[in-house]
């Protein structure tokens, strides 16, 4: 990784206490903290997070993906070029509430039995065809992680498809 003047102590505590469903993001996120600038600018190679992070680069990818649909980091990629990455961490909960609470409720009461289920049949159920409807499952299972309640959305995927369901959090 490129030697850059270390960000503040504060941004990568900021960085730890984020909620996020899967700890390999987290992970992610505080391995770009480490090497960020004082302006919160980082870059790091692939290589060199998943190396720092005991992952693939595969699943690094993966993991910087969820962070930017998250609105934790943003990326500037340029063809032939590192990344540029930009920590948003002040902004870490501003587009959670953007699923109605109708939405919301019915996506909930849908995943209630905590049978897993396909994005399709989530869709099919809740009446309405939206092509962000994984991404949308995503943001609730943060949101859900953010609020520390009784539940956890989960996902797996099996063959080519992502099931989701609702657990009980472990106390």
């Amino acid at each position: 990784m490129e030697t850059r003047q270390p960000m503040s102590l504060e941004a990568i505590t900021q960085a730890w206490r984020v909620p996020l469903p899967q700890p390999a993001t987290k992970l992610v996120l505080v391995a770009i903290a480490d090497v960020a600038d004082d302006a919160g600018e980082a870059r790091p190679s692939i290589a060199a997070l998943a190396e720092k992070c005991g992952l693939s680069r595969q699943s690094v990818m993966t993991h910087l993906r969820k962070l930017e649909l998250f609105g934790l980091i943003t990326a500037r990629r340029k063809a032939g070029r590192q990344a540029v990455y930009f920590l948003q961490l002040v902004k870490a909960f501003d587009q959670f509430g953007k699923i109605s609470t109708r939405r919301r409720r019915a996506i909930l009461s849908i995943l209630a039995d905590g049978k897993p289920r396909t994005v399709q049949q989530i869709q099919a159920a809740t009446g309405k065809r939206t092509g962000n409807m994984h991404s949308m499952l995503e943001n609730l299972a943060f949101s859900l992680a953010a609020n520390r309640g009784p539940l956890v959305l989960r996902h797996r995927r099996q063959g080519k498809a992502v099931l989701w369901w609702l657990e009980r959090r472990d106390s």
